[in-house]
């Protein structure tokens, strides 16, 4: 669904924002030997990189933590949330998904109750790290600031294919339905929605002419 998303430079920058480099080993807030970008696989006391090394580690995390959203989320992301749910999954793992209300929120589009969801993964250890509600809310910003590639209708429309809409505020579902030439009724069975009356601003609306 969207393996042919790929990290872009503004997400590369948030990432290296809150992971920091440093090119000699330490150890994190609870405990685990870190070097580079957050790097952590065989990293041990008096380890030492270079920049080079740094950005080659950080890739192959990249890719290792991406793998994650490629496997779990089956809804189309636009470029802003998908960089967003990177930075989130190489700070807690590449199936921190997995089992979590997050991950439904995500499946139906709920962009909304899913950000809201993020915003609670901010402790370590137990305890509610300041740097964590930080990095959840940096990434939070991103992942609801509207893509203006990804989140038009789009030319699939046009052509009668399958596209999405964004819920805004105001909008009710039989007001969509008539926008878009479909039914209350096929919204509802396309996007599994339990109560018509309650779609929430933010929700991507699978469409279908």
């Amino acid at each position: 669904m969207n393996e042919k998303l790929k990290l872009s430079a503004n997400g590369r920058k948030l990432l290296q924002q809150f992971e920091g480099l440093r090119l000699q080993a330490y150890q994190d807030s609870v405990g685990v030997w870190t070097i580079g970008y957050g790097h952590t696989q065989g990293v041990k006391r008096g380890m030492i990189i270079t920049p080079a090394q740094a950005n080659a580690y950080l890739d192959a995390d990249v890719k290792t933590h991406a793998a994650g959203i490629y496997q779990y989320i089956r809804v189309k992301l636009n470029q802003n949330q998908f960089d967003a749910l990177v930075s989130f999954h190489f700070n807690l793992g590449p199936h921190i998904l997995k089992g979590t209300w997050l991950l439904d929120y995500l499946n139906q589009g709920k962009w909304t109750a899913a950000s809201a969801q993020m915003l609670r993964f901010n402790r370590a250890g137990g305890v509610v790290l300041l740097g964590l509600k930080r990095r959840r809310e940096a990434e939070v910003a991103l992942f609801l600031k509207p893509d203006s590639v990804h989140d038009d209708l789009g030319t699939s429309a046009a052509n009668g294919k399958t596209a999405t809409y964004r819920v805004k505020r105001g909008d009710t579902l039989s007001a969509i339905a008539a926008k878009y030439k479909t039914s209350v009724a096929n919204l509802v069975k396309l996007n599994g929605i339990k109560n018509p009356n309650a779609i929430q601003v933010g929700q991507l609306l699978r469409l279908e002419r």
